[in-house]
């Protein structure tokens, strides 16, 4: 019938729209964050230089999240449920059921080094909220140096070297990459 034709219409159009969008958004975004070793207007950093601590987080086991407690994050809600930012956990736990706690706090880059597919691996996001946060398993907090503000272009860059990195190795435990090979700008 005539419904049934103009929705998969409908559906065929939409689709082939995001799928342009989606293009073009990763063209410009490999278009601004893609520099070469000799461009002068901008300043080239190792990780070594940036991150002043990195260190994975504990397990936090699913029947241990509660609806209230302590904010934390497991590494699943890193690419289901956080983008590039977010300032408030939808996930707690009783603090008193982990033994071994690893915070976060403002500021900080919250990497999820397994996932469901291979883009999950290496998925970033910035914890910019006020509370004191616990880091489940499969995360690595990076604390960094440089202003909060910066962290969107941390983020970014993170995402796109760590990502190429995972795609090619495979999954690997992120505390012992060595932080003074890779450039950052």
């Amino acid at each position: 019938d005539n419904f049934t034709e103009l929705t998969a219409e409908l559906t065929a159009e939409l689709t082939a729209e995001l799928t342009a969008r989606k293009k073009q958004y990763e063209y410009y975004r490999d278009e601004l964050l893609t520099f070469n070793d000799n461009d002068t207007s901008v300043e080239w950093k190792t990780l070594e230089e940036i991150s002043t601590d990195m260190y994975r987080g504990t397990g936090i086991k699913r029947d241990e999240v509660t609806p209230t407690g302590i904010p934390c994050v497991r590494y699943g809600e890193i690419y289901t449920t956080y983008n590039i930012w977010f300032d408030e956990c939808v996930s707690h736990t009783n603090i008193d059921v982990i033994t071994n706690k690893k915070y976060f706090e403002k500021g900080d880059i919250l990497f999820a080094i397994t996932g469901e597919s291979v883009e999950d691996i290496a998925k970033s996001c910035v914890y910019m909220g006020d509370d004191k946060c616990l880091a489940g398993g499969d995360i690595v907090v990076m604390k960094h140096n440089q202003s909060i503000l910066l962290n969107s272009v941390l983020f970014g860059l993170s995402c796109r070297i760590l990502i190429m990195i995972f795609n090619t190795l495979g999954t690997i435990p992120l505390v012992r990459f060595p932080l003074n090979g890779f450039k950052y700008f």
